[in-house]
């Protein structure tokens, strides 16, 4: 587990990036990671404790898993914004998760 309290583009133009072996805590909801994976379309698997709304607009291969762990661990109230085909991949489950948990998902 990694703990940041900073977040800006880290991983911004990562564009081989596949996989995050380690799960990602933000500890301030101030931190904007809205950039922080812009550029990494082969991004599969993350496992991200979003406390601020997060985009993955450009990696359309996330995977279910991935997305399940974010809204299931997410902060009330953020937006998870998606690739349009990662977006076709959202499960009902999922949705009525989000709803439960005050989540957003969006598609660009």
């Amino acid at each position: 587990t990694i703990q940041l309290s900073y977040g800006g583009a880290m991983f911004d133009g990562c564009t081989a990036l596949e996989t995050i072996e380690a799960r990602i805590i933000f500890r301030a909801k101030t931190v904007d990671v809205s950039n922080m994976f812009r550029g990494c379309a082969n991004l599969k698997e993350v496992f991200i404790v979003p406390r601020s709304s997060i985009s993955f607009s450009g990696s359309p291969l996330l995977s279910e898993t991935s997305m399940q762990y974010m809204i299931a661990n997410g902060e009330s109230g953020i937006t998870i914004t998606l690739h349009p085909d990662a977006y076709a991949r959202v499960t009902d489950e999922m949705f009525t998760l989000a709803g439960e948990r005050q989540i957003t998902i969006a598609s660009t």
